[in-house]
């Protein structure tokens, strides 16, 4: 799908219902499509919730589909798990839907704005006692 960056609407353009924390987790509901999400296909997400004050800056992403629990994790290109540092409210995401035998995922395809590092300095990582 080639994106134009006008203000037509496409059938490929998916508007967020809601954006909650449920678990420490950032949940992004989208609607139940006509037919399918396929496998391949690219959709725009276009998020218009704010992002909840409970969420945090690591704090994984997922997308939830209409009235269904099934969570799907939002990845970045590189299948790295997206945060919520790295979206905001009022934008739109191309995302590629990626399915596997038992789920699936959404792959953001466009640009994300950084993420602080959350990364141990090196290998092998120091254990703290616990009193």
């Amino acid at each position: 799908m080639n994106c134009i960056n006008q203000c037509n609407i496409c059938n490929k353009l998916v508007v967020s219902t809601s954006v909650t924390v449920v678990d420490d987790t950032l949940v992004i509901n989208i609607p139940t499509p006509l037919t399918l999400y396929y496998d391949g296909c690219d959709y725009c997400i276009f998020v218009t919730q704010p992002l909840p004050d409970t969420a945090t800056v690591f704090m994984p992403v997922v997308v939830t589909i209409g009235t269904g629990t099934t969570q799907y994790p939002l990845l970045t290109c590189n299948c790295t798990p997206v945060t919520a540092s790295m979206i905001s409210a009022n934008r739109r995401y191309k995302v590629r839907v990626i399915t596997t035998p038992d789920g699936g995922s959404f792959r953001v395809l466009s640009p994300l704005r950084c993420s602080p590092a959350n990364n141990v300095p090196g290998l092998p990582v120091v254990e703290t006692a616990v009193p």
